[in-house]
């Protein structure tokens, strides 16, 4: 039902004139007619294509991001079951931001930083003591041979346990004002 202070757009479909003024008709209203004082009153309708198309691209990048989510995640992320609820109560631009934060939060579990437990490409497990760019020292406890060995690796070849010492930070930060 209508409310009032609704805004619609109307289409001009045919020119009347008359000997006094212009009329023009509204299409797809029946026989619907305004004068070319009405019309100009009404503020014209110009798409920004370059707005449109960027609503278009986000709504696509939304719904490719979300139909590829787990249920798991469409719960954490929009608090949701299922695919069409996000598209239903969120626009393309709100969807992205909320993966946008989800992907910065992953991204940020997922950093190796100094004291996480890592397990390399060997299954070997081991507490990182340094990181240079894109490499890791890694210190190694074999308990079973009462062993301690240090060994460098890449990101790709690590995998975070989910434990972490800080330990291992403070007692780097303690060797270094020590010198």
């Amino acid at each position: 039902m209508p409310k009032v202070g609704e805004k619609y757009i109307i289409e001009l479909s045919e020119e009347l004139k008359s000997a006094d003024d212009k009329y023009y008709m509204i299409k797809g209203i029946g026989n619907t007619m305004i004068s070319t004082y009405e019309v100009s009153r009404l503020k014209k309708y110009e798409r920004d294509d370059e707005a449109y198309q960027r609503g278009l691209d986000e709504a696509w990048e939304a719904a490719e991001k979300v139909l590829m989510l787990e249920s798991e995640e469409l719960k954490e992320i929009f608090d949701v079951i299922y695919e069409e609820e996000v598209f239903g109560n969120f626009t393309p631009a709100k969807a992205i931001e909320k993966l946008r934060a989800y992907e910065e939060q992953k991204k940020a579990e997922d950093e190796i930083k100094v004291g996480d437990e890592v397990k390399d490409c060997e299954a070997e497990i081991g507490i990182v003591f340094d990181r240079k760019d894109n490499k890791y020292l890694i210190v190694y406890f074999d308990l079973a041979e009462s062993d301690i060995y240090s060994g460098e690796s890449e990101r790709g070849e690590l995998k975070k346990t989910g434990r972490h010492f800080p330990q291992a930070a403070e007692l780097l930060a303690a060797l270094g004002e020590g010198e």
